[in-house]
């Protein structure tokens, strides 16, 4: 169907199923239009929906991935190649600069907030909500159930495991990062540490071999980037020298800030 047409039908069910969305004024421009959709979405409870309009959402995201572009990891080289580092781990770790939800890997993992349903703040960029938005509805149902089975918002420095639903990758990995009011402190430091310990620990359970890892809590969490890179680096590597389990880990970086840290640190 016509991606237009698809905004529209979603739009059309959430005004219904919500009468105070009436009030809205919709915009006419197809990509203010799709921006309202994912606001309607991500503000949404996550309560049961009608499996025609997860059909409709499917077929919109499916639309939209074909535009963004599927990248296989076959495609991201090591960084014994790219940058010549001659590190022992030089074969396992790739640095790559983009977008995560375009990855075709094992699992990528998601910089969560402690709800795991995803961030809600109006027209927001940060990762949790790109890779929840891509994903779609169904996501934010699986990790709901999650979080009503333990009784407890997530736990920092913790990890779980969910599918991918509408993504390229086979399953999604949610770590909740330190959250960063002022200087940084040996526990927020520890927290790091444990966010990509647990991640690791998830993968190698499951006999994952290729995953995606983005920057934790360096966006709206505000941990220094420089030093979140060197913990990161550093705890992948420890990881990697004890346990010969992955085919590649890509540190995956939206922003060319982000990857001249990695770049400098490899």
């Amino acid at each position: 169907m016509e991606k237009e047409y698809l905004i529209d039908k979603l739009i059309e069910y959430f005004r219904i199923e919500n009468r105070q969305l009436n009030q809205d004024e919709v915009p006419e421009d197809i990509d203010e239009k799709r921006e309202y959709l994912d606001n309607i979405i991500a503000l949404r409870e996550p309560e049961e929906i009608d499996q025609v309009i997860l059909d409709l959402e499917r077929e919109l995201l499916e639309i939209e991935l074909k535009e963004r572009g599927i990248v296989p990891a076959y495609e991201i080289d090591n960084v014994y190649h790219t940058l010549g580092s001659d590190d022992e781990t030089a074969h396992e770790l790739c640095l790559w600069l983009g977008d995560i939800t375009r990855l075709k890997v094992d699992a990528i993992v998601n910089a969560a907030n402690p709800s795991l349903i995803g961030c809600n703040i109006k027209s927001h960029k940060c990762i949790d909500r790109i890779i929840h938005s891509r994903a779609g509805i169904g996501l934010k149902l699986e990790c709901d159930q999650i979080i009503k089975n333990q009784v407890h918002e997530e736990d920092v420095g913790k990890a779980k495991l969910t599918n991918a639903y509408n993504l390229p990758c086979k399953y999604i990995i949610h770590t909740v990062g330190p959250k960063v009011l002022g200087n940084v402190t040996e526990k927020e430091r520890t927290e790091l540490i444990s966010c990509y310990n647990s991640v690791l620990e998830l993968a190698m359970k499951n006999e994952f071999k290729i995953i995606a890892i983005p920057c934790i809590s360096t966006g709206e969490y505000h941990f220094p980037k420089g030093e979140a890179a060197y913990i990161a680096l550093n705890t992948i590597k420890e990881f990697l020298k004890k346990n010969n389990c992955f085919n590649k880990i890509i540190l995956c970086t939206y922003t060319n800030e982000d990857y001249n840290e990695y770049k400098k640190l490899l």
